[in-house]
């Protein structure tokens, strides 16, 4: 029987790699996570966390804040896998740009120091994809970082659609492999032919949704893909993004069930919103920062290692 994989999640969100491994058919214990519960955003993340996976585990908070005795402590409880979405905002398009030199390029070097301490037997990374296309000599720089430890690294650029999913998001995945252990090569992952089916809630709660106007969301679901499901979908900020059509000319937001959908979740869900337990713009936050689940359980359900 396989041993169960020691996971721990940095930049935890709502558990988007969490439910990729379970969806990989990976057996695995969350040992802990890190999530910043200094901010709005991050307490909001913990909520969505707990309303999916029924328990938040161990959260060590904010990653600038973690001490050499915790990351100590990790690495005598045998982490098998970390996985992390470091911050996109210092290159993304909807963050200022300002790459290293941007304040929340710290939690990544904060980041590097607990892996060179916790030392698992895996990594996988997760950004945005414009992070490899307009600063690759960040990505080799950061590469060469984690190398040094005595890890070799594969990278794999792709996109859900290319996969069969209705959302595109392109995103850079780096997988590393301590030097003790089976090299972790990532999957291209195209050409596939299956097509996901989106089923659109008929006549749904508008306490689940955000209702914009037609001026604001030019964008409309056409039967092809969906983009831009950013962290902000809480409004139309993006004209990019696409929407539902709703009543009286007027385009709506997801619905939960719609959103699991979206990220790729084998089994869509429902969930109820409840004040002081899960609010819409936490949710949609949480997504919007979220893995996509389908397209990263088909690159974790490579990784070599069974602990057998």
């Amino acid at each position: 029987m396989p041993k169960i994989v020691n996971h721990l999640e940095l930049f935890a969100g709502l558990g988007g790699a969490s439910s990729a491994l379970s969806q990989a058919g990976i057996p695995h214990r969350n040992v802990a996570i890190s999530e910043n519960t200094d901010s709005k955003e991050g307490r909001g993340a913990l909520q969505a966390y707990r309303a999916v996976h029924g328990k938040v585990p161990r959260n060590i908070g904010n990653i600038t804040e973690v001490t050499d005795e915790t990351w100590k402590a990790l690495h005598k409880a045998g982490i098998d896998l970390v996985t992390g979405g470091f911050p996109c905002q210092p290159f993304s398009g909807l963050g200022a740009r300002k790459g290293t030199k941007d304040p929340k390029w710290q939690p990544t070097l904060a980041m590097l120091h607990g892996l060179s301490i916790v030392k698992p037997k895996y990594i996988l990374l997760e950004n945005v994809a414009t992070l490899w296309t307009r600063h690759k000599k960040t990505v080799r720089w950061l590469i060469r970082q984690i190398e040094d430890m005595g890890y070799e690294s594969d990278i794999h650029v792709g996109n859900p659609v290319d996969v069969g999913y209705l959302q595109s998001r392109s995103r850079l995945y780096i997988a590393f492999s301590r030097d003790d252990m089976p090299l972790w090569e990532l999957p291209e992952l195209k050409g596939f032919d299956v097509k996901q089916k989106f089923v659109q809630e008929r006549d749904p709660d508008p306490s689940k949704f955000y209702a914009i106007t037609e001026k604001r969301s030019p964008r409309r679901y056409d039967g092809t893909y969906f983009q831009c499901l950013c962290a902000r979908s809480t409004d139309a900020h993006c004209k990019l993004m696409t929407w539902l059509d709703y009543e009286d000319g007027k385009a709506r937001s997801y619905t939960p069930h719609e959103l699991f959908q979206l990220f790729g979740y084998a089994d869509p869900r429902d969930l109820k919103f409840k004040r002081g337990v899960l609010s819409r713009s936490a949710l949609a936050h949480a997504f919007g920062n979220s893995w996509h689940v389908g397209h990263a359980s088909h690159l974790l359900s490579t990784l070599p290692y069974t602990g057998e």
